[in-house]
């Protein structure tokens, strides 16, 4: 059971023991997880009909020193959502849009944004990496092909290559063929594909 499950777990079992107050919040952190993970302390406690005061008691009774880390653990959920695939992200992204409009639709693109970073980052093999740019540098030319959706990855990986060394060459995407750019290219030269799935 991951802490979010606990937490909701924790809630559902306790809430019929609470003051009215603390009920009525609790039940909305029950309901509204994507909320309490976007929006600020007073507007959850406006949404709820209650004084601020009541969510930090709230989270206090599940066992949290303070409200921000209650909503850490909310906010932990919806990014997990978020690393999902591209379907139910784009649901998830949808969902909150019409439940809490631009302010909470914008917070979620950003955590989308940086968790696809953090994403990339973490299935990047350093060392591996390092192997390969020394291989590159060692060849006379280093050809790049990417076609359709592809093509954009290849213009922007020949612009940070070409930082590094002159030798990047991006092959043509003029009707699809690229064989004429390949003409001279021989035994010492590299060539690099960049596809996306699925791949053109």
């Amino acid at each position: 059971m991951t802490e979010f499950e606990e937490v909701q777990d924790q809630l559902t079992r306790i809430r019929p023991k609470l003051p009215p107050k603390l009920q009525i919040t609790a039940a909305f952190l029950l309901e509204n997880p994507e909320e309490i993970a976007m929006q600020s302390m007073r507007k959850i406690a406006s949404d709820c009909g209650v004084a601020v005061p009541n969510l930090s008691r709230l989270a206090k009774i599940v066992g949290f020193d303070k409200y921000n880390e209650l909503r850490d653990v909310y906010r932990k959920q919806i990014q997990s959502k978020v690393s999902a695939g591209y379907p139910e992200r784009a649901d998830l992204l949808q969902s909150l849009g019409k439940k809490s409009g631009d302010v909470t639709i914008w917070s979620a693109f950003r955590a989308s944004a940086l968790q696809n970073i953090e994403n990339a980052y973490e299935q990047i093999d350093a060392k591996l990496v390092g192997i390969i740019v020394e291989k590159l540098l060692a060849r006379d030319q280093i050809h790049i092909v990417g076609l359709q959706a592809s093509y954009p990855f290849t213009e922007y990986f020949k612009y940070i290559g070409s930082m590094v060394t002159p030798k990047f060459k991006l092959l043509s995407r003029h009707s699809g063929v690229i064989a004429d750019d390949l003409v001279d290219i021989n035994d010492n030269d590299a060539l690099l594909c960049l596809s996306i799935q699925p791949c053109a």
